[in-house]
């Protein structure tokens, strides 16, 4: 109502005053508002916070860019920090809520690995559902992060004074984020009424996967908006369609148990023991895949591949085929991934290398 809000951005302090901030979207549903600005050691960030129409609710979308000419920024935390006067809490591991009765001693959520979650200290659990909530003063403040598990390390952190999202939790291991690449997050911060708030998982499921709208096949081929576009109106069409998406689900299979070395980069050779991992996750590999058995000092001891167009544009071509939401599902980090890690943004000496992939 006062048409000002208040970021707290780490490194930054706060900025007030939504009017100072470029107004990127601006319409009857949504709008969004575009912050820039620069951390230390070299990390830029862009910051676009959304507003939805009689929504309880706001989107962030936070991606940060390393300039340095370093070859590597470790980063050992990035954390979003909600202030309140919180007296419980809950969260989300593997599809069950987890009451927090008190914040007095403070918990954590910490997700190491894409099957390894940590609540405080107690025994390994396999995932967070990727939503935290805190509760005090007549105020439910709940936190989504989509993609928590997969993006991992994260961590919640859940304190009587502050509600917390750590984007990067490299504490035990750093996050080595390399010159001239990025990182966009999605994370969603719902305020209700604690006596009327939505149930934590629903309303973390609903923002997660949020109804979209796609158009007839037969209309997107007809425009020829999107070259090789197909639509399922004939039998050889529609048997392609159908294989098209039983290949897609072993790719799914294969992305979800594929085992591989997350070891060094300068150190992948016999001498080094092996650091496996199993399934194609990470916070800088998400919606990637990679060359299982290839070492290489310079793409690692497990290479990954570099996306530029290929598995973004098939699994846009299947959802616009089919509206199947698996396809949907795939297509999002993918394109986000191969705009973030795989477009050059920063090139020391090289200067017109930035926009290449």
């Amino acid at each position: 109502n006062s048409g000002k809000i208040k970021l707290l951005t780490p490194g930054n302090g706060e900025i007030e005053n939504a009017s100072a901030a470029p107004i990127e979207t601006d319409g009857p549903v949504r709008a969004e508002l575009l912050y820039t600005g620069r951390y230390a050691a070299g990390l830029t960030y862009e910051l676009r916070v959304s507003f939805f129409a009689g929504q309880s609710f706001v989107r962030l979308e936070h991606t940060v860019t390393s300039v340095s000419d370093d070859p590597y920024l470790r980063l050992r935390s990035l954390a979003l920090s909600l202030p309140g006067a919180f007296e419980t809490g809950a969260v989300g591991i593997d599809g069950v809520e987890r009451t927090l009765a008190t914040l007095e001693p403070p918990h954590t959520l910490f997700q190491a690995e894409a099957d390894v979650a940590i609540l405080d200290d107690g025994p390994p659990r396999r995932r967070a559902d990727g939503w935290a909530r805190a509760v005090g003063d007549g105020v439910a403040v709940t936190l989504v992060a989509p993609f928590f598990w997969q993006e991992y390390p994260k961590a919640f952190l859940l304190e009587a004074d502050r509600l917390t999202l750590d984007l990067f939790a490299g504490t035990r291991t750093p996050v080595e984020l390399g010159s001239g690449a990025a990182k966009t997050h999605e994370v969603w911060i719902a305020i209700e009424p604690a006596s009327a708030a939505d149930h934590p998982g629903t309303l973390a499921r609903r923002l997660a996967l949020p109804l979209v709208a796609v158009p007839p096949a037969a209309w997107t081929v007809a425009s020829r908006a999107l070259p090789q576009a197909l639509a399922p109106d004939t039998p050889a069409a529609r048997d392609f369609l159908a294989r098209l998406g039983a290949a897609y689900a072993r790719y799914r299979d294969h992305v979800a148990t594929e085992r591989w070395d997350d070891g060094p980069i300068d150190a992948c050779d016999a001498q080094v023991p092996p650091h496996p991992r199993v399934g194609l996750y990470g916070v800088l590999n998400w919606g990637d895949w990679q060359f299982p058995g290839f070492h290489s000092r310079t793409h690692g001891c497990e290479a990954w591949g570099n996306l530029e167009y290929d598995l973004p544009q098939v699994l846009g071509l299947g959802y616009f085929a089919t509206g199947s939401r698996d396809f949907l599902d795939g297509l999002v980090p993918a394109v986000r991934h191969y705009r973030d890690v795989h477009i050059i943004h920063h090139a020391p000496g090289t200067p017109d290398w930035v926009g290449m992939n």
